[in-house]
């Protein structure tokens, strides 16, 4: 039988309305369940809504991003407005954990105490890279 595959993630690159910061970009993949955003002024990425994509190939647009924001230097991502990941982001976040690890980065995960998932699987990516920051409010 055949698989149908998702859609291309929709790039889109934009300066920020009614905002004058000079270079300030706003990198973004947006889906139907998700978005990810890439603030590069800040070298913030927010993920927002549910990710439940199917494996690493899938998931390499994120992966990208969240490269591209540890390439710059000291990142934060904000996961507070992310429901639900599954396995294989569990996973992206783990490769993200030992890449700041390996490149001695700084890397500052935000969750929500609201959010189940976030509380139960943020704490264990300190058993990867012992200095990551971790905040869960």
């Amino acid at each position: 039988s055949l698989r149908a595959w998702p859609a291309a993630p929709n790039w889109a690159a934009e300066e920020p309305s009614g905002l004058n910061e000079g270079n300030m970009a706003i990198h973004a993949i947006s889906q139907d369940s998700y978005t990810a955003t890439w603030n590069t002024q800040q070298n913030e990425v927010t993920l927002r809504g549910e990710l439940r994509l199917n494996d690493t190939t899938e998931y390499a647009p994120i992966a990208q991003l969240l490269e591209n924001g540890m390439e710059a230097g000291p990142l934060v991502v904000d996961l507070r407005g992310l429901q639900f990941l599954n396995s294989s982001g569990i996973s992206m976040l783990m490769r993200l954990a030992i890449r700041a690890r390996d490149s001695r980065g700084s890397l500052l995960l935000r969750g929500s105490k609201k959010v189940p998932w976030q509380s139960k699987s943020m704490p264990n990516l300190r058993r990867i890279f012992s200095e990551i920051r971790i905040e869960i409010e």
